[in-house]
């Protein structure tokens, strides 16, 4: 009969038939992008961000398919000109009588215009203006390639027209809405907007003579993200528009008259839905690549 080993030989027994745990290793988000694209990155501080540089989808690596993910993505991009926008020179804007014009069917000149909508300005209690971020221009409707001409442009709500058909009468790939189909379905804040829109000078607040956009007629809008999958292969992808329930700008009825928001509720919804969700948007960090 053997007597039993004493307590501290018994202990020693037990930590050495017990698996040592691996050691908790963390990395912090510079090493971590470092490992995974092999090159580094640095934040952009809020107020210095060049929009122009190219449009800022926002990066996931899950899909998302809830009403929830719709509505933290909208707040999200919501808030990228107002905590990024830099000012952009207004030189730039002679892109939009470079190579990026056509003529409509009157002669006068216009420009396919995609932008993300973010914001919009009130007038006399009513939506005065939107604002799209990042405006790409291109001759040629399905052609998202161009790099955005400023920071951000507005569409004047009074010079929304879907009775004029401003699309280039030599695009043959446009096909996303014909003139005598009357516009359905909404605008919502998030949305990538596409729109045929005359070309149109103006003077600025600082007495420069400037360019931008007159009448417009909106032809395609989707919710856009990037998605990323477990080999790092990235895919534009839409939310889908059963998912999209709220901040509403425009809704156009059924014969295509537009029905703008109440920009007080709107503003009030905005706000509901950041102290729902205040982490939407109080990590956002937007960043660019630096050459080793």
């Amino acid at each position: 009969m053997t007597s039993p080993l004493p307590y501290d030989n018994q202990r020693i027994l037990r930590l050495a038939g017990t698996r040592q745990a691996k050691p908790e290793i963390t990395y912090t988000d510079q090493v971590l992008y470092k490992v995974i694209y092999g090159s580094s990155f640095v934040e952009e501080q809020d107020g210095c961000k060049d929009l122009t540089e190219q449009v800022p989808l926002m990066r996931y690596r899950r899909r998302l398919n809830t009403q929830t993910d719709a509505i933290r993505l909208q707040l999200i991009y919501q808030t990228l000109h107002q905590r990024f926008g830099a000012i952009t020179p207004y030189s730039q804007r002679l892109k939009l009588i470079q190579d990026n014009r056509y003529k409509d069917k009157t002669g006068a000149l216009c420009t396919y215009v995609t932008g993300m909508v973010t914001d919009f300005e009130p007038v006399a209690g009513r939506i005065g203006r939107i604002c799209m971020i990042s405006p790409t221009i291109s001759p040629i409707a399905a052609n998202t390639t161009t790099d955005p001409i400023d920071s951000h442009l507005w569409l004047m709500a009074d010079q929304l027209d879907i009775e004029n058909d401003y699309t280039n009468p030599e695009d043959t790939t446009n096909g996303l809405r014909h003139p005598d189909t009357p516009i359905t379905g909404d605008i919502r804040i998030g949305d990538m907007l596409t729109v045929a829109a005359r070309i149109n000078a103006y003077t600025d607040s600082h007495g420069r003579r400037r360019l931008g956009v007159g009448e417009w007629t909106p032809l395609c809008r989707s919710l856009l993200y990037v998605y990323e999958d477990a080999d790092q292969r990235l895919t534009v992808r839409f939310v889908p528009r059963h998912l999209m329930k709220h901040l509403r700008i425009i809704r156009f009825q059924p014969d295509g008259t537009p029905q703008w928001a109440n920009p007080h509720m709107l503003i009030r919804e905005t706000e509901r839905w950041h102290r729902k969700y205040p982490d939407a948007t109080s990590q956002l960090k937007l960043t660019h690549d630096v050459k080793a």
